[in-house]
């Protein structure tokens, strides 16, 4: 992988359990790690525009693939940010031969917290 295509930096952020001024339990976002990425949005990854189907209704979803240095400690309960917009981690495909990239399957917009 070249240097060069790792061109955005991306915050990994994961849940986080804590108290409000009033003592009631929240769950917020923090920093787990910040890495140089590369963003592939769906037209450089052929099917990659998906629909997936919730209980409520038809919900459109854009995936997007996210390409990091190799790392094992990133799982689907996990979130990106990057520029500001949020994406969750949908799956998380590791080069599992050659360990020098992992490749986040991440969805825009989604909700998940």
């Amino acid at each position: 992988m070249k240097a060069g295509q790792l061109n955005r930096r991306v915050k990994i952020q994961k849940k986080a359990s804590g108290v409000d001024d009033y003592g009631q339990p929240v769950e917020t976002w923090e920093d787990y790690a910040t890495v140089w990425a590369w963003l592939k949005a769906p037209t450089g990854m052929g099917t990659a525009n998906s629909e997936f189907m919730a209980e409520s209704g038809e919900v459109s979803r854009t995936l997007y693939s996210i390409r990091i240095r190799y790392r094992n400690d990133i799982t689907a309960k996990m979130r990106c940010v990057c520029d500001g917009t949020v994406f969750d981690i949908r799956s998380v495909i590791p080069d599992i031969a050659g360990h020098k990239y992992a490749d986040l399957v991440v969805a825009e917009g989604a909700n998940n917290g």
